[in-house]
């Protein structure tokens, strides 16, 4: 469902056990904030049918991108860790760029 979504020259990757890493080839903080809402729309409409009835997934986000204040990839993941962190603590099923 991630893959299908991005561009050839965008990275989808499992980053950690329920967590994906999606690298957007040169987006603004907008523009990864706008694909991760897609993506938690997606999810939210999406159902699996199994035995013990409809199952569905959800999707909480957080968004970084390099620039002045954030220059390096380390930093980068560490801005979009917090970003998910804030997104998990607060209502859940959101995106948060930071």
């Amino acid at each position: 469902m991630l893959a299908g979504r991005f561009r050839a020259s965008d990275i989808v990757a499992r980053y950690g056990g329920e967590e994906f890493l999606v690298v957007l080839d040169g987006a603004t903080l907008d523009e990864a904030r706008r694909a991760a809402d897609d993506v938690r729309v997606a999810f939210a409409a999406a159902t699996i049918n199994s035995p013990s009835g409809p199952l569905t997934a959800t999707v909480s986000a957080g968004c970084s991108a390099l620039g002045p204040s954030v220059s390096s990839v380390g930093l980068l993941l560490q801005v979009a860790d917090v970003a998910l962190q804030m997104a998990q603590r607060g209502r859940r099923i959101q995106v948060v760029a930071a």
